[in-house]
């Protein structure tokens, strides 16, 4: 199998096991922004091994972790995200732990933002996708609650990227 293969197969079942949960007569629209324009730096630096390549944003580092962002699409003004996606993957072969938080809401408006906290663990040539659902933010109405445009913010250790950066919504 292919490394292509292989980094895109785990997004290519996910996207199949969405399809399968949306509701009767909703279709599911999965949005992909590139990870080299989503995502930034959170808190500058000159470190200049941490930057967005045509395969993802990396962290070239061999010692130092990196806060970064990333910042998701805008659906329809009739829809609501339904996920929050972020697909992971180990640059050298070996594992190493991230920890990424998503956060709901807009920070100034009434609704309180609640931040989501997850570790993945990605080792090996396959990449991992880690997902948000509005269960995890509390939902129980199939929409992740007051997120008209999620961000999830990574510190990614040295010799890992972020390779997919995708939400979903029903359309």
């Amino acid at each position: 199998m292919s490394i292509a293969t292989r980094i895109l197969l785990p997004p290519a079942i996910l996207a199949c096991g969405l399809a399968l949960s949306a509701p009767a007569g909703a279709a599911t629209v999965y949005e992909y922004v590139n990870p080299a324009v989503a995502c930034q730096l959170s808190i500058p630096t000159t470190d200049t091994k941490v930057r967005p390549k045509a395969s993802g944003y990396r962290n070239e580092s061999d010692s130092n972790g990196a806060f970064v962002i990333c910042g998701y699409g805008k659906p329809t003004s009739s829809s609501s995200i339904t996920q929050i996606n972020l697909t992971l993957l180990s640059m050298d072969g070996a594992s190493h732990s991230v920890d990424c938080t998503a956060v709901s809401a807009v920070n100034g408006t009434n609704n309180t933002q609640k931040y989501v906290t997850k570790t993945a663990v990605v080792s090996g040539t396959n990449g991992i996708t880690v997902t948000w659902n509005p269960g995890d933010f509390g939902s129980t109405s199939g929409d992740i609650p007051f997120t008209p445009s999620p961000s999830v913010t990574c510190i990614l250790p040295p010799q890992t990227a972020i390779t997919q950066v995708i939400d979903a919504y029903n359309q």
